[in-house]
């Protein structure tokens, strides 16, 4: 199988970050300028612990962890305000880094091989993480350890777009496409009304590391879905 590199070669843009003192308010409004619904948080090298301990760094910037929508959905949630002007003003005085590890999958931050091939770095996708970083080298150096150019963000979005052509294309996929999709799905799957309060549904999907939900009307039929992506706006 390909490399993890081979799935970010196609006009994918360059990592999102933001500076671990910036508001809540700013990394919301960088969210919504560049269409990504999580953002990587940095600060200054060596004067940080990154997530899970981890020590990422690029140039002079340590990577410290990643802070999605859902995280600051239900930070807000948990300190209720009176007023829109009391919500503007925690969204503004609110380090973005201080929500760091608010959910299982932000109190780690993965990163990928370059190198490895693509059936490995599946692996922890598979279990409940949505996105690790994957450094990018330069095609020559003498340097020796190399040093990343730059890193880049690889989600399970960036996966199951990778493989969708290959499914119509690629013999190894014929099963996959003849296979009916029962074996793959969830026996209990996770459902919510549209009756549902919003808040106690979001707070599901950060425990179960669930990107999204089917919604069903009182009859039991499926509505519509619900996922972080909505509330990037």
């Amino acid at each position: 199988m390909d490399s993890i590199t081979s799935l970010l070669i196609n006009a994918k843009q360059p990592l999102v970050d933001i500076e671990a003192h910036c508001s809540i308010t700013q990394a919301l409004e960088l969210m919504k300028t560049k269409h990504v619904t999580s953002v990587v948080i940095y600060g200054e090298k060596d004067h940080w612990l990154g997530a899970g301990n981890s020590n990422i760094c690029i140039d002079n910037k340590q990577f410290i962890g990643l802070v999605s929508i859902l995280d600051i959905i239900l930070f807000l949630a948990s300190k209720p305000a009176a007023s829109t002007t009391q919500y503007n003003e925690l969204t503004s005085t609110t380090r973005v880094v201080d929500l760091v590890g608010q959910n299982t999958e932000s109190q780690s931050l993965w990163l990928g091989d370059t190198k490895a091939k693509l059936k490995y770095a599946l692996e922890p996708l598979s279990k409940g993480v949505h996105r690790f970083l994957i450094p990018i080298y330069p095609a020559t150096s003498t340097e020796t350890p190399m040093k990343p150019t730059h890193f880049q963000l690889c989600s399970q979005s960036d996966v199951i777009a990778h493989f969708s052509p290959l499914l119509r294309t690629d013999a190894r996929f014929a099963t996959l496409t003849e296979s009916p999709i029962a074996p793959y799905m969830s026996p209990k799957p996770i459902i919510v009304q549209k009756s549902d309060p919003v808040l106690p549904v979001l707070t599901s999907l950060a425990s179960l590391n669930l990107m999204a939900v089917p919604v069903v009307d009182s009859e039991g039929i499926l509505a519509d879905t619900l996922s972080v992506s909505d509330f990037r706006a």
